[in-house]
């Protein structure tokens, strides 16, 4: 398609260098977008140019896809989610940086639309064999990669107060250049500009005042939990009867020499409509986060600059662990709170070998591990041992004990019922309430509950009528049960562990669990009266074949996430890659070198007259008649270029016939008497028709 195409859009010099600096500015890579600046604005004044024909533009497209494919990959081993993907954009000017330079250094102003669409590409070259006439869709990149330059420029995360500006300017530019381009007038454009400039600023505005106010109101809340364990330190609701839907995909990994059966999420102490919390006021904290403050008032450095967290009465333990002491852990949580709740073992005393440089490890009164400023990928070890008094505090009184009233009639007639007041010794108790559960009960997380009766709790209708149901509900009756006879319980989560993998213990979701910590001699015990039959879910089998893909994938990118942590294995990654980069670099250089051609400029060779330029009022016209017909073409003659104006709508032919005639009179026959005021007024007039058609 020839470059004098009114539709072809090209940006005016300069305005894609000023959108490259302004993301660099905004972004912190100022000298990249300088480099990137320089190298496609200056083939304005560099002589060299390349025959890029279609496979060329095919080529760097291709290669495009490949850089984003590299940056997706990044991302994805680096983060997750949201995150991720603003990550990715951040720098699609370097990723799309060949099809623009392509472009540019091209004996066309144009690449071909048909190039980026395989099917698209493979009919075209089908056409073409079989001899049929074959038309592309020519279209400059141009404005589309400016477009793309400012969209990676809003993905800073702290945007500065020059921002809009600078966007509203660099919109304003692109909008200016293609109404000039296409003749429209810009009357309009300049008065409708300062609406779209404080509609623009009202709704960032908005934004802005909302994002802070979330941000002061509710962030501390949010990130006070684990992300992937859905506020499970501070909250959790009984599932719906009959319709649980558990994860199939492994979501932790423990390396330990016996099966720790059970890991905590975390405990919680008050009970009300089907919601258990942890209420953190009865021990006069003020807020939630407060509750993890200073449990570990102890810490000790290991020679590799790890840190060992635990409390200062066991240091004894920690400096004697035995090698059975040992658990390593090790998950994803893709979430973006920068806390999170993650599993914990029975009796553990210390956590030490955590994944990143600014994670620390914290413990609340209820037992509930946290990891806060943490990395995606999870990783740690725990110091425990089962016979050791648990880190969790002694019941803090009547919150321990408490029964909500709803509940209370249903809870007090059973434990009539198993005659637990008269039991003295509470295990008999716990074991009284597991041969009925056992007996009369039966575990399901999917069955036909039934219409739903609204006039009573959840429990009872699980208690008196169901008799079946998922761990939730064992684990809250149990709960209660022993509260009722005076024996202060918690309810825990986490997961019950009983798969063997190769050479670790495999958890996945459908091992999520809940059970009873009863308050016993002096120690909290787990206590678990779920129907044994519940571990019959928790294996991998029925995964699907995606899933199973999904998991193989995600344990890959966990594996190499720890592996690239260590500095010899980051090091020997980092030349490696570098010496494939630089031999990429060099290739291409040298492709491009020696397929270099030189830009000609045409010399306008005028046979008939080699006298002085006379320059007439038709030749002001010029840019009106570029945006009508387009570009002149190297070598064409002026009065042939003006012509063409013969075909647009609403230009009279006779007067184009008379500016010519009058226009070649006045260039070439100086003698002869023209009347230069008359030939004025038919461009005049003939400028009003081309800017109306």
């Amino acid at each position: 398609m020839p470059k004098n195409d009114t539709h072809i859009l090209i940006p005016p010099i300069l305005l894609t260098s000023f959108a490259l600096l302004f993301w660099g500015v905004t972004s912190g890579n100022v000298l990249v977008a300088l480099v990137l600046a320089v190298l496609l604005d200056c083939r304005r004044w560099v002589p060299l140019k390349w025959d890029f024909d279609e496979v060329a533009q095919v080529k760097a497209f291709q290669f495009s896809l490949l850089l984003v494919s590299a940056g997706v990959a990044i991302s994805w081993i680096d983060d997750a989610g949201a995150a991720g993907a603003l990550n990715v954009m951040s720098w699609m000017p370097v990723m799309f940086f060949p099809i623009e330079f392509v472009q540019r250094y091209g004996h066309r102003d144009t690449v071909t639309l048909n190039s980026f669409f395989f099917f698209s590409r493979k009919r075209m070259a089908q056409d073409r064999k079989e001899g049929r006439e074959v038309h592309p869709k020519q279209i400059n990149t141009g404005y589309p990669y400016i477009l793309g330059v400012i969209m990676a420029a809003s993905t800073a995360e702290e945007l500065e107060w020059y921002f809009w500006g600078g966007v509203c300017v660099l919109i304003f530019a692109v909008v200016f250049s293609v109404s000039r381009w296409r003749g429209m007038r810009t009357r309009s454009l300049w008065l409708v500009l300062p609406i779209v400039v404080t509609l623009g600023w009202g709704i960032q505005w908005t934004m802005t005042t909302a994002y802070l106010w979330v941000k002061t109101h509710v962030k501390g809340f949010y990130q006070s939990s684990g992300g992937g364990t859905f506020l499970a330190d501070f909250t959790s609701h009984l599932g719906e009867l009959g319709n649980v839907q558990l994860n199939p995909m492994i979501e932790w990994r423990v390396w330990s020499e016996s099966n720790p059966e059970y890991l905590r999420l975390a405990s919680h102490n008050n009970y009300n409509q089907g919601r258990w919390t942890y209420d953190y006021r009865v021990e006069n904290f003020e807020k939630f986060d407060d509750s993890y403050r200073d449990f570990f008032d102890a810490e000790v450095e290991v020679s590799d600059g790890l840190v060992t967290y635990f409390q200062k009465q066991d240091k004894s333990l920690v400096e004697q662990a035995k090698k059975s002491d040992f658990l390593e852990v090790r998950g994803t949580i893709v979430q973006k709170q920068s806390s999170s709740v993650v599993p914990s073992a029975p009796g553990f005393y210390a956590v030490s070998d955590i994944l990143g440089e600014a994670t620390y490890a914290e413990v609340n009164s209820m037992g509930a591990l946290r990891l806060s400023n943490r990395d995606m990928v999870i990783s740690y070890s725990l110091f425990a041992d089962s016979d050791k008094t648990v880190l969790d505090k002694v019941p803090l009184g009547e919150i321990d004990l408490r029964i909500p009233k709803e509940e209370k009639q249903v809870i007090s007639s059973l434990a009539d019922q198993l005659g637990l007041r008269t039991m003295e010794d509470p295990m008999e108790v716990i074991d009284a309430i597991k041969h009925y559960f056992y007996s009369e009960f039966e575990y399901s997380t999917d069955f036909d509950p039934g219409e739903i009766d609204y006039d009573r709790s959840k429990l009872e209708w699980f208690l008196n009528d169901l008799k079946c149901g998922h761990c939730e509900y064992y684990a809250t009756a149990a709960v209660l049960l022993l509260r009722e006879v005076g024996v202060p319980s918690r309810y825990a989560m986490g997961y019950a562990v009983s798969e063997r993998g190769t050479d670790c213990w495999n958890v996945r979701g459908t091992n999520a669990h809940a059970w009873t910590r009863a308050y016993i001699d002096g120690n909290w015990i787990n206590v678990d009266l779920t129907p044994p039959n519940f571990r019959g879910v928790s294996s991998s089998g029925g995964m699907s074949a995606i899933d199973w893909l999904r998991e193989r994938i995600s344990l890959i990118r966990e594996d190499f996430f720890i592996w690239r942590q260590d500095p010899l294995n980051r090091t020997s990654l980092l030349v490696k890659v570098s010496i494939i980069a630089v031999l990429l670099f060099l290739w291409i250089i040298y492709r491009l070198w020696k397929n270099r051609s030189r830009k000609v400029t045409p010399k306008l060779i005028l046979a008939s007259w080699s006298g002085d330029t006379v320059m007439t009022p038709l030749h002001r016209l010029e840019r009106t008649i570029q945006k009508k017909v387009g570009l002149r073409a190297e070598g064409e003659p002026y009065s042939v270029w003006v012509e063409k104006l013969i075909e647009c709508d609403g230009v009279d032919r006779d007067l184009v016939a008379q500016v010519l005639k009058s226009h070649q009179k006045m260039r070439f026959d100086p003698a002869s008497e023209i009347d230069e005021k008359r030939l004025r007024s038919l461009v005049k007039k003939l400028k009003q028709q081309t800017r109306k058609g």
